[in-house]
């Protein structure tokens, strides 16, 4: 079944499930919607004397207010026992509660070394070590992927990250050249979902790189005339050449190029333990305030 609304223009709906899992006797005792606002839904979980308010989007609900995309306030017997936020900066009720530097570190490709899976992005990140393992997106105006970080280090005012996947997206010989556009030896199955808008076109050994306008008949690899102009039929053939030797001229697609945004949207955790001190996960500084006690800075790794 399909949920859905029916009515005069102009319709809005918001839906929101529950999904509950569990064995023997159900630890949720209510559930219940809250108003957030018109760019947020939220709702309130109980469990005993466990009280969670989900908000989804920025909003408030209950006297909890986020600025993030999803956030957690969990309560047990009056008291704040566990923080949750992503993509946002600011959890709180009323005065308690958190306050991050940033929702996310933003940059742009300035290099970039394919065989290595590193991108080069300025400006540098904080903390570097605390992105390894998170996703970066990395969008432009055609394109929108997403790579996991294996590695990073900051050097100067950029930082360096490694990714865990290839990003070759495409690969072939090329059959021959036209004003704009190369004709791939081998069929682009993708081409038909937009695959390749906006990706990056290479020859043999990354000497010369184009932005692409998409793919036409699985074969048509169309350059970004917006970028780069109408590449002659001549200067695409003296590009690609077979550098290697192995008697291919051939053509690598990759998910991402120069110039790309970088974005790293962060995700804070935080919760009490038995001796009531407060720990989790943070990639940036934030700053923790709790009833009748001073306002407490923690820090990546602390």
């Amino acid at each position: 079944a399909v949920a859905h609304t029916q009515g005069a223009e102009p319709l809005t709906s918001r839906f929101l499930d529950v999904i509950e899992c569990w064995e023997g006797e159900r630890p949720v005792s209510a559930i219940e919607p809250l108003d957030a606002g018109d760019a947020a839904v939220a709702l309130r979980v109980r469990s005993g004397e466990r009280a969670d308010v989900v908000i989804c989007g920025p909003g408030a609900a209950d006297g909890v207010a986020s600025d993030g995309s999803f956030a957690v306030w969990r309560e047990s017997g009056g008291e704040p026992e566990a923080l949750y936020l992503a993509g946002g900066a600011s959890l709180r009720r009323g005065e308690v509660g958190l306050s991050a530097e940033a929702a996310e570190w933003r940059g742009v490709i300035e290099a970039i070394d394919y065989p290595q899976r590193q991108v080069t992005i300025t400006p540098a990140a904080g903390y570097p070590a605390a992105l390894v393992g998170r996703y970066v997106r990395l969008t432009n105006g055609m394109s929108d992927c997403m790579h996991l970080i294996a590695a990073a280090e900051t050097a100067g005012n950029a930082t360096v990250l490694t990714l865990a996947l290839d990003p070759r997206i495409g690969e072939g010989p090329v059959a021959r050249t036209a004003d704009g556009y190369i004709v791939s030896g081998t069929d682009l199955y993708l081409a038909g979902l937009r695959y390749y808008h906006g990706k990056m076109l290479s020859n043999e050994d990354g000497s010369a790189t184009w932005r692409l306008a998409g793919v036409n008949g699985r074969t048509d690899i169309w350059i970004d005339a917006a970028e780069h102009g109408q590449v002659p039929a001549a200067d695409l053939e003296a590009a690609f050449v077979d550098a290697d030797g192995d008697g291919v001229n051939r053509f690598l697609i990759y998910d991402y190029g120069v110039g790309d945004v970088a974005t790293v949207t962060f995700a804070f955790s935080l919760q009490r333990d038995e001796d009531g001190a407060w720990r989790g996960e943070v990639p940036v500084p934030v700053t923790l305030t709790l009833p009748g006690r001073e306002p407490v800075l923690l820090r990546p790794g602390d």
